[in-house]
Parts: C-alpha cells; structure tokens; sequence
C-alpha cells in the first residue's frame, strides 16, 4: 500500500503520478477496501494498512512543504528597473527604456532614438525624454552637459 500511494501521488515536477504517466490513468484502490470482516486479524491487518496508508500521505505532503519552504530561501530579490517613461497613460502603466542610441536634429529640434527594454525602437523629442536617467548617460557619453550641445548631424 506504501508503494501504491507513491506511485499515486503526483510530482512537483512533472504534476503527474507515475501510475498516471505509465497506464494514462490514476487508479483508485481506497474506496474498494472494506474493513468490515467477521475476522479479527484481517480487520485489524486492514485499518493498520489504512493507517499506514494515511502516515504516508501526511508525510508526503510534509515533505513538499518542507521541500518548497528551502526552495524559497534562495530566491532573489527582483531586478530594480532604473528609466521609465510616462506615455500619459493610468499611473501604474510604465514602459522600460533600456537606452537612447543616437539623436537627429530637425531644424532646432533634436529627437532621440530609444530603443526599449522589449526591444522596440522609437523617434522621440527632448520633450518626452527630458527626465529620463539615460538621457544624462547619454549625454555624458556623448561628452557634452546639455542637449542644446550636441553634434547636429542629420539621421
């Protein structure tokens, strides 16, 4: 009966018991065993079965408990994400700017090519980049303070 409950107890792997994965079913032996016998050892033999059967399960479930509670200590902190930008959009809906590559100058306008954490890449004025933190480490490594500054190239 130990052996029978493994084999019905489903994996944190796969989610699968092992009967299920071999005969493509999960077979249910408890509710086909009755205790009720004119025979005092066979009566006794099936609740300490039962028993068994019980002990094994809790400590099968003890075990997953325990096994996710170690898993757990070692989880890291999420990533803090340093650049967002505001598309005027509800409050809580941000977009990810992973870096400013280049900028063009149209006329006395200078826009900016962002390309974003998700791997898009968009034209954008000063204006909707003005406080963004790469737009400082853009400008620094372009060796210039100020946008007004920048090299006037065409795109």
């Amino acid at each position: 009966m130990v052996e029978f409950t493994l084999n019905s107890s489903a994996s944190a792997t796969t989610g699968f018991a092992p009967f299920e994965l071999n005969y493509g079913y999960l077979p249910c032996m408890i509710s086909g065993t009755h205790t009720n016998t004119n025979f005092a050892g066979v009566h006794e033999f099936a609740q300490r079965a039962l028993a068994n059967l019980a002990m094994v399960h809790d400590m099968i479930i003890e075990a997953r408990v325990n096994q996710a509670y170690q898993a757990n200590k070692h989880r890291q902190a999420e990533p803090e994400f340093q650049s967002y930008y505001d598309f005027g959009l509800a409050e809580e809906t941000k977009w990810l700017v992973d870096e400013i590559v280049s900028h063009h100058w149209d006329g006395r306008k200078v826009e900016f090519h962002v390309r974003w954490t998700l791997g898009d890449h968009t034209w954008e004025p000063y204006a909707n980049c003005k406080e963004l933190a790469t737009l400082d480490s853009y400008l620094t490594l372009m060796g210039v303070q100020d946008w007004q500054a920048l090299p006037k190239k065409k795109a």
